[in-house]
């Protein structure tokens, strides 16, 4: 039997909080994944693990051993300069972009238009209906937006390097998975949406600036506001 709703997060933290509070139990299938049920919904929540390589395997093993209509990514995120987000805010994705696809432009930046016709894309979208409803479940935990987010393989060193990515892709932020579920929702037919908390400034490598912890929390209560208000 599928799932009618798979939720996924790079790390344990970030699902930490909906495993208790929906009472999930370990998924026997494989480890680090989780079920509960909601009403009448089964719902699945597995870890991914950080970065593209990683997300990417576990989704399409997860998806492919038990598929589901519907998927959503919740976690953490750098806000860009100039993106007016701030550490505590939440951000919908509109669309997830892969900043270093193709022919590498400048450092962290890649152009995929030259490899198109090998089927490269650099930008996908997200659903726009499930977009909707997680921002307006967002916006009763936090200040929320949505756009457009940029997906790296590796984080913006710099404040210098953050703008230039925001500049040349128009993003709000940076994360390390989320394209990976924009195009398991190509390729599979599956509604994709993301929530991810601000928890610093994207090229701010000083951690103590980070706060992680109130990212990931405030993604999750909004994960649960929105089942709230699907139930």
């Amino acid at each position: 039997m599928g799932f009618d709703l798979w939720i996924f997060g790079a790390t344990d933290s970030e699902l930490e909080l909906l495993i208790l509070e929906l009472g999930a139990i370990p998924w026997r299938k494989m480890d680090g994944c989780f079920e509960a049920e909601l009403e009448k919904d089964r719902i699945g929540i597995a870890r991914v693990g950080v970065g593209m390589a990683w997300s990417c395997f576990r989704i399409g093993q997860i998806l492919g051993l038990s598929p589901s209509p519907r998927a959503i990514m919740i976690g953490s995120c750098g806000a860009f300069p100039g993106s007016a987000l701030e550490p505590g805010d939440l951000v919908v994705a509109e669309g997830e972009i892969l900043s270093e696809l193709g022919v590498a432009q400048a450092e962290g930046i890649g152009d995929c238009s030259p490899l198109a016709h090998l089927g490269l894309e650099q930008e996908l979208a997200m659903s726009g209906r499930l977009a909707d409803e997680l921002l307006l479940a967002a916006s009763v935990v936090s200040r929320a937006t949505k756009g457009r987010l940029l997906t790296v393989l590796g984080s913006s060193p710099s404040g210098e390097i953050a703008l230039r990515r925001a500049s040349t892709f128009n993003a709000l932020a940076e994360n390390m998975e989320g394209y990976c579920l924009a195009l398991a929702g190509k390729s599979l037919g599956v509604e994709v949406g993301e929530l991810r908390g601000v928890s610093n400034e994207a090229g701010d490598r000083n951690l103590e600036r980070w706060n992680l912890e109130r990212a990931q929390l405030l993604a999750q209560k909004a994960i649960l506001e929105y089942l709230r208000r699907s139930h």
